[in-house]
């Protein structure tokens, strides 16, 4: 089961997804992509909306895959449900910073921030989504998300473009995504909890992320592998915040050994 992002969708998967060995589901989390929001503290919904679906799947154990807020989801979920979840992999998840560390990027920590912030968040999240073109919305994104943006697929690029299009007319896509931001910002706010949350998770883990990343700040990820050295680190060189649209043959290496039955891939809003 893979978990996208903030601001991102299933489609976040499409280079992945397709490839992975076993029955793959990904979803839009709620108030992300095509579905619709719920109301509540959002990590809370999210995670509860990924214990639904694993459930409504009957597979009993899933693998779980997330990236940056939704690795935050599914450390959540493998700490609090260890019944559900077989492995975990994270990738480049959502990480307090680390004692003395400073963000990996200023102007991207202090939009992150902003966006964050009861009033402003919403209007900044819509300001951002209406006064460019879903075009220029989604270079500018992956702008800041990838190391180098010409290594993602002109087809996925076609794709996150009519989504941004299609989401300009959803009337929660802004708010959801502002009161996502606050809601992850709370959490890593208390880096003690944090990693009680982390030294909870009891079944095998890979983390994974790129040694460029803006968003989280690589020397954070350090730190939380240093949490768990039990479980299995990668950093990828020249890499970004999304290592599976930008080097998706790393990622599915690292990945191989989880699944062997044939692939059966599903959206699910």
């Amino acid at each position: 089961m893979l978990v996208h992002g903030l601001g991102g969708s299933s489609q976040n998967w499409d280079l992945t997804a397709p490839r992975l060995d076993g029955r793959c589901v990904a979803l839009d989390l709620p108030g992300f992509g095509l579905s619709h929001p719920r109301s509540g503290d959002q990590l809370d919904r999210h995670c509860e909306a990924v214990v639904e679906l694993i459930q409504w799947t009957g597979a009993g154990q899933v693998n779980l895959v997330g990236n940056s807020m939704g690795g935050l989801v599914t450390e959540l979920v493998a700490a609090s449900r260890p019944d559900l979840v077989a492995n975990l992999a994270l990738i480049s998840p959502a990480t307090p910073l680390a004692p003395g560390a400073l963000p990996a990027d200023k102007g991207v920590a202090a939009r992150l921030v902003v966006q964050s912030l009861p009033g402003l968040g919403p209007a900044l999240a819509r300001r951002l989504q209406h006064a460019a073109s879903p075009e220029a919305l989604v270079r500018t994104t992956f702008e800041v998300i990838a190391a180098d943006p010409a290594r993602i697929p002109a087809e996925t690029v076609t794709a996150s473009v009519e989504l941004a299009r299609l989401r300009r007319r959803l009337p929660w896509a802004a708010r959801t995504y502002a009161a996502s931001a606050a809601s992850i910002r709370r959490r890593l706010l208390q880096r003690a909890a944090f990693a009680e949350t982390i030294a909870r998770i009891s079944c095998p883990t890979t983390l994974i992320w790129g040694a460029e990343d803006r968003v989280v700040s690589p020397s954070s990820l350090r730190w939380l592998a240093g949490l768990r050295p039990d479980w299995t680190s990668l950093e990828i060189d020249g890499v970004g915040h999304v290592p599976m649209l930008e080097a998706p043959d790393v990622v599915m290496a690292a990945l191989a050994d989880w699944l062997s039955d044939p692939v059966i891939c599903q959206k699910v809003d």
